[in-house]
């Protein structure tokens, strides 16, 4: 089966993301992007085991990122089973680099072709640009159940200081801003979400305090998940 997406929503959800991944091979489960089709929306998520983000799109959403009314003759999206697959930070990176269009352009459609642990991404002669083609195979490591940290309920607590690096803040700042961003503070990490379409999770700069410091582990994800809504 193929799902059709606009290249600037392809493009942006891992560009979203990229930057919460591990940038270096030395951590090969999380030197990677992973990216869902859960039979509605897509999704890619990364993670450097201190902070992770995930970027989604559904087929009826606008350019802000925000659903519209769906339609009967919608022609993006698909019918296509649920997948997942591990995409390597490099390739992840190089989708980016050479399906990017102009933003007059965002809405040139790309399909998605996903056959037993890789996907094929694919660009028509028929769009007005040349055709392209590129394969990803899946990578099989381990990579952390972060969904479960992102969407866990956590509670909310007052704070008068969160100490952050600017790196850190900067990656929320590449984020496609399609929406407002709120912020809510917690006990080991803060939650970021800009409009419906992006969520992220920022574990503090702890460095001085005594060691306490969250990671997100594919063997310690499970156990703070519990901890937090225990």
């Amino acid at each position: 089966m193929t799902i059709t997406i606009p290249t600037g929503e392809l493009v942006g959800v891992l560009a979203d993301v990229l930057p919460f991944a591990f940038p270096e091979d030395d951590l090969p489960h999380v030197n990677c992007v992973r990216v869902e089709w859960d039979g509605e929306m897509l999704h890619a998520e990364a993670t450097d085991t201190l902070h992770a983000a995930r970027s989604s799109w559904h087929p009826d959403d606008n350019p802000d990122g925000n659903t519209d009314q769906p339609t009967l003759h919608n022609p993006l999206g698909g019918a296509d089973d649920p997948w997942a697959l591990l995409v390597a930070y490099d390739d992840a990176r190089e989708v980016m680099k050479d399906y990017k269009l102009p933003t007059k352009e965002a809405q040139v459609p790309l399909l998605l072709e996903y056959d037993n642990g890789a996907l094929t991404i694919r660009r028509t002669r028929d769009t007005g640009h040349t055709a392209k083609k590129i394969t990803l195979e899946g990578r099989m490591v381990e990579f952390p159940p972060i969904g479960r940290v992102l969407d866990a309920d956590f509670p909310i607590q007052p704070t008068g200081e969160v100490k952050y690096s600017g790196a850190v803040v900067a990656r929320v700042g590449q984020v496609r801003q399609r929406g407002l961003m709120r912020m809510s503070f917690g006990d080991r990490r803060t939650r970021v979400s800009i409009g419906n379409r992006f969520l992220a999770a920022l574990t503090p700069d702890r460095s001085g305090d005594p060691p306490r410091q969250a990671t997100l582990d594919a063997d310690r994800a499970a156990d703070l998940v519990a901890a937090e809504v225990g």
